[in-house]
C-alpha cells in the first residue's frame, strides 16, 4: 500500500511516497503446528482459536474411533490398575482366615459390643447441636433424626460443655 505524504502547504512534485511494510503470506501460515510446549505460534487471536478448535476436534475424533474400534473387538477390557491391585505384598499383611487374627477378634474386650451376641443390647446414641443456640431447621433436623434412629437422645447442648452432658445421660441412663 502507497501513501503519499499530504501537505497543503507545500506542493512537491518529486515527493517520495511512504511505503508501508507488508506482511508477506506463505504457504506454512495456513498450517501452522503446535509448538513442542504446546503453544500455537499464530498471532491472530480468531485465526489461533479457530485453529485450537479444529484441532480439539480431530483429536476428540482420533479418541472415539479409538474406542469404538476397541469395543467392537471381542479383546477383553483391561483390568483397571488400582492402589490396592499395585500394592506389593508384604509381612504387614494378615489373611482373613488367619487364625490368630480370629482369635485376637474373638478375645477382644470391644467384641461384644460389635457382634451384640452376648447381651442383646443395643448401643445408645445421643445427638447435640453446636454450641449455643442451633437454627429452627437444625433443631426440626437433629429431632427428627433422633425419632428415625433406634435409641437414640437428642439433647440441646446450647452452652453446656460435653462432658457435664455425658455425666448427665449416663445417670439417665
Amino acid at each position: 500500500m502507497v501513501r503519499r505524504k499530504n501537505n497543503s502547504d507545500t506542493p512537491d512534485e518529486d515527493a517520495r511516497p511512504v511505503r508501508r511494510k507488508q506482511y508477506k503470506r506463505t504457504d506454512h501460515d495456513d498450517k501452522e503446528e503446535p509448538s513442542p510446549s504446546g503453544s500455537l505460534q499464530v498471532r491472530n487471536k480468531m485465526v489461533r482459536q479457530l485453529f485450537y478448535a479444529k484441532l480439539k476436534r480431530s483429536k476428540s475424533k482420533t479418541k472415539l474411533k479409538e474406542r469404538k474400534a476397541r469395543q467392537q473387538s471381542d479383546e477383553p477390557r483391561e483390568e483397571p490398575k488400582t492402589i490396592e491391585k499395585k500394592r506389593t505384598r508384604d509381612e504387614t499383611w494378615v489373611d482373613e482366615n488367619d487364625q490368630e487374627t480370629l482369635d485376637d477378634i474373638s478375645n477382644d474386650e470391644l467384641n461384644s459390643y460389635f457382634t451384640r451376641q452376648a447381651d442383646g443390647t443395643e448401643p445408645k446414641l445421643l445427638l447435640t447441636s453446636q454450641e449455643g443456640f442451633p437454627t429452627s431447621f437444625t433443631n426440626k433436623f437433629l429431632k427428627e433424626l433422633a425419632r428415625i434412629l433406634p435409641n437414640t437422645t437428642y439433647f440441646q447442648r446450647r452452652h453446656h460443655p460435653i462432658k457435664r452432658i455425658m455425666k448427665k445421660m449416663n445417670l439417665l441412663g
